[in-house]
């Protein structure tokens, strides 16, 4: 008979380890206070800029990417809508 809660600290463990050791990796290739530099520098970004990006990354993801109806809100859950490229008015829920 295992013990399922032994096994489950030791797989917290061996993540905990394994995040370690990814952190201490990722600090061997990379030039910590350059990256500080760097992060500083783009707290800088205006919000048109920022709007830019999440355009950019949403239109790349589009396919994958339903949107809201605008009356969701006034609907059941089972009635909502969401609009695709493909599909004008989508439901997640069958009928």
């Amino acid at each position: 008979m295992t013990d399922d809660h032994g096994d489950d600290n030791i797989k917290k463990e061996v993540l905990k380890t394994t995040d370690k050791i990814r952190d201490i990796e990722f600090r061997l290739i990379n030039d910590v206070s350059t990256l500080k530099e760097m992060s500083t520098d783009s707290q800088n970004y205006r919000s048109k800029d920022i709007n830019m990006l999440k355009l950019i990354l949403c239109s790349g993801l589009y396919p994958q990417v339903a949107i809201a109806d605008e009356f969701n809100n006034y609907k059941r859950d089972c009635d909502q809508f969401f609009h695709t490229k493909v599909y004008w008015k989508f439901s997640f829920h069958s009928r």
